[in-house]
């Protein structure tokens, strides 16, 4: 099957470029665009819904990142923050930057989401480094001892750990962070 967006055609893609892919536990299929989170039916081949994504400055927002969690929920990676997407809503709930708040996401562009075997969610922002979730108190803890803190993905290691691909002055390396050790 072959998707496209067709303008005007509702049940269509929203954007031709998927940048992220997600299943969700019922089988249907996320698509991140430049500017929505399109749900697609594989059984129909259709759009049923979508959502927008916007920049706190009200300007498209692109997705590089999904991940679903144990409890369903849909965890969506923008360049205009982290969204959360809960089972059976109609809107999401957004975490942005906030400079005042030293436990708030520590950049608003989101490359990458990993949740670890404990369910905990990772985030890898654009010039912040990695930020730990806690879903308790709604707050993000930040690392940023990294050669760079771009990072562009977080993939599961061996015993526990967190492999990081990040961007340097001119390529990607692959760092393994001692503190992910005992934590994963």
């Amino acid at each position: 099957t072959i998707l496209l967006n067709l303008p005007g055609e509702p049940t269509a893609l929203t954007e031709d470029a998927i940048w992220s892919i997600a299943e969700s536990p019922d089988g249907t299929l996320w698509f991140g665009t430049d500017s929505a989170v399109d749900q697609f039916d594989p059984d129909t081949e259709t759009v049923v819904h979508r959502y927008a994504t916007f920049t706190s400055e009200g300007t498209p927002a692109g997705v590089p990142a999904l991940a679903f969690d144990r409890q369903g929920n849909l965890w969506v990676g923008t360049y205009g923050g982290l969204k959360l997407l809960p089972p059976a809503a109609d809107r999401f709930i957004e975490f942005n930057h906030d400079e005042h708040d030293p436990h708030s996401l520590s950049n608003d562009g989101v490359m990458s989401l990993h949740l670890d075997r404990q369910d905990r969610l990772w985030v890898g922002t654009y010039g912040g480094g990695l930020n730990l979730f806690d879903r308790a108190t709604k707050t993000f803890t930040a690392y940023d001892n990294f050669p760079s803190n771009v990072i562009y993905r977080i993939e599961p290691g061996g015993e526990g750990m967190l492999w990081l691909s990040t961007k340097t002055a001119s390529r990607a390396s692959i760092r393994r962070p001692a503190w992910a050790r005992a934590s994963t």
